[in-house]
Formats: structure tokens, C-alpha cells, sequence
């Protein structure tokens, strides 16, 4: 943490330094950031810290990408040839821990003719390469996603999912849900299958057989890693009834609150850094029961999948909250830059009464 910090404390003070030039547009530009990092400290509250602790974790703790390595070593090796497939240890083919051969697709209708044609195509891809298996593909709807939520279990939760006031906090949601009942792959429609999951899905429950000792029997739970932090949500493995899954739907409530801009209400109420932030507060991150896959896996190299043109629920302001998102290191920070915006203000005022 303490490299973080001074990371930050060597960019925040070459910003304020920026700003002791006397031109109009940089003393403008001062201000605005001043403005908009007091308004997010507001928004945000308390998920400041855990953000930083969360990007100390992903740029300085070697322990942590140790354990990743070791995750992507043991998958690699169980998947040393994707073409000869290996079938999972007896003993685990009934338990609980198993990640079913289920793939969970979303999209507002039945009708996938009215999806965008290259969702349409990667979708059909899927079907193709599962076609004649012992998998199943399910196409989930605004309307069956709901039924599931107010389904006698989850029904708790149904006025909140009819309060989100945006439609991918629902799909955001109801993703959560289907995995907890029914296991299996979930992955949004602009990625694609590159090949068969079935060796990816064995690896995986031989890997869970391996740690049920560890693990209590609730089985793995999967998220790729992405940049600048943290992990994703677009792509998710779990076994059914993960205790780790639950823990997470427990917690949606709780911040189903404004963020200060659509994107990041999106992002931290129901998205990818709800995701991160609880499994660093559950402290999951160091349980061997949740898997982070690398890019080798994920979307390059040996990667099971590919990527096409997606973020179909990004909004005007993303383009801005993208842009912050990139400057992580000041707008993550923000409470150590107003440090310095306070301390510069102090040496202004002092300079000034100096000259009088």
C-alpha cells in the first residue's frame, strides 16, 4: 500500500505543480478537478479505501500473482491438449461442487433474429460447437429472469430488481442469481466461442475435486481479470450453490444506491466493480475456491473465447468516466490529491499576504 500512496503522492504533487503557472485555463482546470474529486468522494463514500486496497493488490502484491500464476499452471497443464478430452474423477460426477454443462446466454427476447448480427453470429457459434453434446444452452429473457428472481427463493429480492433504475443492473443481477441456482458457464453475447468448453469445464471441476477439502464442498467460482483493476463480470463459472456466489447476492442490496453518473451507479452497484470490491472485502481473493483467468485464457493465446464489438449499455457519460477510469491513479486517489489541492491553496494565500 505504501508504494501505492507514493506513487500517488508524486503524481498529485506534479499536478498541483501544473497548476502554480498563473494561466486562466490551468487555474480553470485546477478547480474542475478539485470539483468533480469532491463530488465523487461523496458519491463513492466508503469504497474509497477498498479501491485502493484493491489496486495495491493488482500492481504490487506479488503473493497475488503468484497464486494467479499457479492457477493458470494448473489449468494449462490440465488442458495440454484441448483436441483429446479427459474425463473428471468418478467420485465427483454426483457432487454438488461440479460446474454443470449449462452455457447461460441473455437477451431481451426469444427472437434472436433481433439481435445485432454479430451477436447473432458468435450466439449461433456456440450453439454449433456444443450442437450433438450433453450441454445446454439456455437464452434467458427480461422476462424469465425476472420469473427466477421472484422464484420462492430469491423472491426477497424482487423489489429491488424492479427498483434498478437501469436495465443492465437487472441483467447484471439476474446473472448472479442463475449461476447460484443452476451452475455452469454464463458469458454476455459479444464474446464467443473459440472452441468446445468442455475441456475448460473438466479442468476446472479436477481442479475443485482437488481443494473440496479446502473449499467445503461449495465448488469453484470464476472471473477473468481485467484492466486497470479488479475482475470482470461479462464471463463467470461457478459450480450451483456457491457459498462464495451467495455471499455476493446478499450484498447487492446494500449498494443499490447513485454513484454521481449512470456508468458508474452501473459499475458499482450490480457490475464489475461490485464484483471486485466484495471478493476483496470476503477476502475471496485468497481463497483457492476463486479462480482469476488470465488473458492466455481469457481472450488471447490458448483463450476458449473471443471478443466482438459489445458495451451496448454505456451511455453518454462513459466517455468521460472511461477517461477517469484510464487516470485511475488520480481518480482512485482522489483523497490524497485534495491534500495537496488544500496545501497549495495554504501557500497561495500566504504568498499573497507576503506581497501586500
Amino acid at each position: 500500500m505504501a508504494l501505492v500512496v507514493d506513487n500517488l503522492i508524486g503524481r498529485s504533487l506534479n499536478f498541483v505543480h501544473c497548476c502554480r503557472r498563473p494561466e486562466k485555463g490551468k487555474q480553470v482546470l485546477f478547480l474542475s478537478v478539485l470539483l468533480i474529486s469532491l463530488y465523487w468522494i461523496t458519491c463513492l463514500g466508503p469504497s474509497v479505501i477498498p479501491i485502493l486496497q484493491l489496486l495495491y493488490r493488482h500492481h504490487y502484491n506479488h503473493s497475488y500473482w503468484y497464486r494467479l500464476t499457479s492457477h493458470d499452471i494448473i489449468l494449462k497443464n490440465a488442458l495440454a491438449d484441448h483436441k483429446q478430452p479427459f474425463n473428471a474423477p468418478r467420485d465427483q460426477q454426483n457432487s454438488g461442487k461440479v460446474i454443470p454443462p449449462i452455457l447461460h446466454k441473455m437477451w431481451k427476447n426469444s427472437d434472436v433474429r433481433s439481435m445485432p448480427q454479430v451477436w447473432y453470429r458468435t450466439y449461433k457459434n456456440c450453439l454449433r460447437l456444443h450442437n450433438n453434446t450433453k450441454w445446454r444452452i439456455i437464452l434467458w429473457t427480461d422476462v424469465s429472469m425476472r420469473e427466477l428472481v421472484a422464484s420462492k427463493e430469491y423472491s426477497w429480492f424482487l423489489p429491488i430488481y424492479d427498483s434498478y433504475r437501469y436495465p443492465i443492473q437487472r441483467v447484471d443481477a439476474a446473472r448472479y442469481f442463475i449461476l447460484h441456482r443452476y451452475g455452469g458457464f454464463y458469458k454476455d453475447m459479444d464474446i464467443g466461442c473459440s472452441s468446445s468448453l468442455e475441456p475448460l469445464r473438466q479442468a476446472l471441476n479436477t481442479y475443485s475435486n482437488e481443494i473440496s477439502t479446502t473449499t467445503h464442498g461449495s465448488g469453484v467460482l470464476v472471473f477473468p481479470l481485467t484492466d486497470p483493476i479488479g475482475v470482470s463480470n461479462d464471463l463467470i463459472v461457478s459450480s450451483k450453490d456457491n457459498t462464495s456466489l451467495k455471499q455476493l447476492i446478499s450484498n447487492l442490496p446494500k449498494h443499490n444506491r447513485w454513484y454521481g453518473l449512470p456508468y458508474l451507479t452501473v459499475l458499482f452497484s450490480t457490475g464489475p466493480m461490485f464484483v471486485s470490491l466484495q471478493l476483496l472485502l470476503q477476502n475471496d481473493y485468497d481463497e483457492n475456491n476463486v479462480i482469476l483467468l488470465s488473458s492466455d485464457l481469457y481472450s488471447k493465446g490458448r483463450s476458449f473465447f473471443y471478443h466482438v464489438k459489445g458495451s451496448s449499455w454505456h451511455g453518454a457519460d462513459v466517455h468521460l468516466g472511461a477517461k477517469l477510469w484510464r487516470l485511475s491513479y488520480v481518480f482512485i486517489c482522489i483523497l490524497c490529491m485534495l491534500v495537496f489541492v488544500l496545501k497549495e491553496l495554504l501557500r497561495r494565500r500566504k504568498a499573497k499576504k507576503r506581497w501586500q
